[in-house]
């Protein structure tokens, strides 16, 4: 039995059976759903960007469900513990998840003898962003040059992120490829996982989204040292992009290379709700 995703967040999806939105909907179930409340699965820990990008779509979808969004917080595994977790409910549109584009690239790789991805349906697109380097606030990394030529040299640098084959990976593949740095990946659960071992020192940088480390950079624990957008990121005018420092690597969604880092929900209007903190809400055709 087919399971939808019923929403996808940071670089995120929420994944489950909704009745109205895939093969299990029929007229009479589209009319009178939800019925009950709806659960949401999702792979981080409570106060992470994509909690708090879950709890806002929940909290602005009642007004168009009719019935409140309960999100549960299931973390570990690379998204492994969530994916348990919903493939362990029935396929009825009441229990959903988020998924982040790392997590899409894990169920081509390390998580797919556990989970199909066919089994899952996109429904809408819900916030989009590019990805980043990060390094602790006191790091001798000053820039993305002082990466590069360290990993020049000796035994090359430790970088973390979240799983294997991931679109946080693939950034650090590009680098290495383009720049002749020896850039070792170290594999880690997920956000919260990534900014621990940065800031316990495990790792002297970690690949990951902006909104993960924003409030690391308030604090100034930690700088971005460079992001894969197009173009410069309204909060982060000081960091330069790759494709300014002379790197072909442009990863936002939507870009030939990657389509990284969608975050994706629905409501039952596929509509734009602009107290939601994302410009981008939009329908998946089937």
């Amino acid at each position: 039995m087919k399971t939808t995703v019923a929403v996808c967040i940071l670089s995120l999806a929420f994944v489950g059976g909704l009745p109205f939105a895939g093969p299990l909907a029929t007229t009479a179930d589209a009319a009178g759903f939800p019925t009950k409340p709806i659960t949401v699965f999702n792979s981080s820990t409570a106060g992470s960007p994509t909690d708090v990008m879950a709890r806002q779509v929940a909290q602005h979808a009642r007004k168009s469900l009719g019935q409140p969004m309960v999100v549960v917080n299931k973390p570990g595994g690379g998204g492994g513990v969530m994916f348990a977790a919903l493939f362990g409910e029935p396929a009825d549109g009441y229990a959903i998840a988020s998924l982040t584009a790392s997590q899409v690239a894990a169920l081509h790789a390390e998580l797919k003898k556990d989970f199909s991805f066919d089994n899952l349906d996109f429904l809408a697109n819900v916030q989009r962003e590019s990805h980043c380097l990060v390094v602790k606030a006191d790091s001798p990394f000053k820039t993305l040059q002082d990466v590069v030529e360290a990993g020049k040299k000796g035994s090359g640098v430790k970088v973390g992120g979240q799983g294997t084959g991931s679109a946080l990976h693939l950034m650090v593949i590009l680098l290495a490829e383009q720049s002749g740095a020896k850039l070792d990946w170290v594999p880690l659960g997920g956000g919260s996982e990534s900014v621990t071992n940065l800031l316990g020192g495990t790792v002297p940088v970690i690949s990951t989204s902006p909104a993960t480390v924003n409030q690391y950079v308030e604090a100034k624990q930690m700088r971005v040292i460079v992001v894969s957008a197009e173009k410069r990121v309204d909060h982060l005018k000081d960091v330069p992009t790759f494709k300014e420092l002379g790197y072909d690597i442009v990863m936002t969604p939507g870009s030939p290379r990657l389509r990284s880092s969608w975050r994706r929900t629905t409501n039952r209007t596929g509509t734009w709700d602009p107290k939601i903190s994302t410009p981008s809400l939009e329908p998946i055709s089937s």
